[in-house]
């Protein structure tokens, strides 16, 4: 995920991924039944989240960071598969995306 350029630092709080039209869902919540989400800054760093699965850490302006999802079978990651996800700040701002995968 990309935060985009102008935007500003932004300090993630949490994370939520859906898979279009199934219950697939991964999320950052402790307290929710999902798999966990996990966020990295780069593809071979540690996971930025807490023990419990949580996050809380900030992404510089045009900054990025890497979401990992568990895989099950069969397998959500299918091609013409679309996600949706959510990202909550800690200025109390929401951002929604939606892709597919190719």
């Amino acid at each position: 995920m990309t935060v985009q350029a102008g935007s500003g630092a932004r300090t993630v709080t949490s994370l939520e991924l859906r898979r279009t039209g199934t219950s697939s869902i991964w999320d950052t919540n402790s307290a929710s039944v999902y798999w966990a989400l996990g966020a990295a800054a780069s593809l071979d760093s540690a996971l930025l989240n807490a023990a419990n699965g949580t996050v809380n850490f900030a992404v510089a302006d045009g900054g990025a960071f890497f979401l990992f999802a568990s895989d099950t079978t069969p397998t959500p990651f299918t091609s013409g598969a679309g996600f949706t996800l959510t990202a909550n700040f800690a200025d109390g701002s929401v951002v929604t995306v939606t892709t597919t995968i190719p």
